[in-house]
């Protein structure tokens, strides 16, 4: 039997058997989309289907992640890494080193 991944000692007829429950999120339909293409794809190429059903369609937009806030920098912190960046190259530069570049 294929392994599905369940609450533990799960079987088929049992309720907590849920293989596709509610919608995917956006990403996953976009992800699931962009699978099928390519399977369809392949299909064709391979003179199993006449054509992709997937030509021709709107794609479903991935949605962009959301931003983790606890891991963001702020800006401050960003301002002082440019500042601190600056100045070292700034230094390399009078010591006779080859960056010439600016964070800013």
């Amino acid at each position: 039997m294929p392994r599905v991944v369940t609450v533990p000692g799960a079987v088929l007829h049992n309720p907590a058997w849920r293989l596709f429950t509610g919608f995917l999120s956006p990403r996953s339909a976009a992800y699931a989309e962009t699978v099928l293409a390519g399977l369809c794809g392949w299909l064709v190429a391979q003179g199993y289907l006449h054509s992709n059903p997937w030509e021709g369609l709107l794609r479903t937009r991935r949605v962009a992640d959301a931003i983790d806030v606890d891991r963001a920098v702020s800006a401050e912190v960003w301002l002082a890494l440019a500042a601190w960046l600056d100045e070292r190259a700034q230094r390399r530069m009078r010591k006779g080193g080859a960056c010439a570049c600016s964070v800013r």
